[in-house]
């Protein structure tokens, strides 16, 4: 029943998103563009306007900005693949947009990319991705400068010297893999009908992109002739399980002891919804309605064993215990999209995608199967 009422919240949660972010680009038409104090680092006001979208807005006025963005460029690139105007409102309040912060005039500019607000809504998703630390990438390939971990604090007392942690570069290279999603448009895009399903274009690629990063987090396989799955070895190749098939607590309380280090605060059991069913009858499982206010709940979280969180995926096949500050998300910024015209079925397509990487970044024993 919890997971039903849980359900039904996030479902009513997000007709509303939906309705403010119409609203948003709907208010900005009518009304135009506020004058608004704007910071944005570039050379070229075309790198200052790409940085601006790509980056997290915390103001409301500039998130409008980014949902308007958004809209003029599914339209503007439908429109001129077709040889047709992109001339109108949405437009004109585009350029403003542009005209605000860059201080420039780009007359005829398309951005190729959606807006940090797609981002955003995959990283608020209750998901597995979203218990890894996040590396933003610089370049398609990327080795980080120094090591995840090796630093150590000691206590000082008057005029000794602090003890210096020597630390090499870890052996890590992050190289960006494509993840794309592509989606039908029927009807002829014009102004009117782009606006209200903009905002559910954003929520739908943000579940499809947040769905596939678990999926291959999970049950990733580089021998695998998926396309997805193939991309890099997953949690449940890494945990070697074998063909163990008990799940119970004294599983998990194995797989605990095995790791590297033994602290539920950088722990995480991910399991699919029947081995959670099994574990609600366990004495040693406390649900997040027994927590407590002040408890610190991971996003997706659903219940602790032993102090440690547990997160359900549908992709756990088997379940496993990790250490997640011992893996990272390389996160190539920006989400791509182009448009492209199926004749004979007149439609439009619409194709975003993401570049991104993930990777054991120290340790030895960071993952391992709960299964006897």
């Amino acid at each position: 029943m919890d997971e039903i009422i849980r359900e039904v919240r996030e479902a009513t949660n997000m007709v509303k998103e939906l309705k403010e972010r119409v609203s948003n680009i709907e208010e900005v038409l009518s009304k135009g563009v506020k004058p608004t104090r704007v910071s944005v680092e570039g050379v070229t006001p075309e790198e200052r306007l790409f940085n601006f979208l790509t980056t997290p807005q915390s103001d409301p006025e500039l998130q409008k900005w980014q949902d308007l963005a958004d809209a003029y460029t599914l339209y503007a690139l439908i429109r001129r693949r077709k040889g047709l105007s992109t001339d109108g409102w949405l437009e004109r309040r585009f350029q403003e947009v542009v005209k605000t912060v860059t201080s420039a005039n780009l007359a005829g500019y398309i951005p190729t990319t959606f807006s940090a607000r797609v981002i955003q809504l995959v990283r608020l998703q209750p998901a597995v991705h979203n218990i890894f630390e996040r590396l933003d990438m610089p370049s398609e390939f990327y080795k980080p400068a120094i090591a995840f971990s090796g630093i150590q604090a000691t206590g000082v007392s008057a005029g000794s010297q602090i003890s210096l942690s020597v630390i090499s570069s870890p052996d890590v290279l992050l190289s960006a893999k494509k993840i794309a999603a592509a989606v039908a448009v029927a009807e002829e895009v014009t102004e009117d009908s782009i606006v209200p399903i903009v905002p559910l274009l954003q929520q739908e690629f943000a579940h499809a992109f947040g769905d596939a990063l678990d999926k291959v987090i999970l049950k990733g396989d580089t021998a695998s002739n998926d396309n997805l799955l193939k991309l890099w070895d997953g949690l449940i190749k890494l945990a070697n399980v074998g063909t163990a098939s008990t799940f119970d607590a004294q599983a998990v309380r194995t797989a605990l002891a095995s790791l590297d280090v033994v602290n539920p605060n950088e722990t995480v059991l991910i399991v699919n919804p029947t081995h959670y069913g099994q574990m609600l009858g366990w004495s040693e499982v406390h649900t997040v309605d027994k927590y407590g206010v002040a408890a610190t709940i991971l996003t997706g979280e659903l219940a602790k064993i032993y102090g440690v969180p547990v997160i359900v995926s549908p992709h756990a096949d088997k379940p496993v215990v990790v250490l997640k500050r011992c893996f990272v998300l390389g996160w190539r910024r920006g989400v791509t999209v182009e448009t492209d015209r199926d004749v004979l079925t007149l439609r439009d397509i619409i194709v975003a995608s993401i570049r991104v990487d993930f990777k054991k970044v120290s340790g030895t024993n960071v993952v391992k199967g709960a299964l006897r």
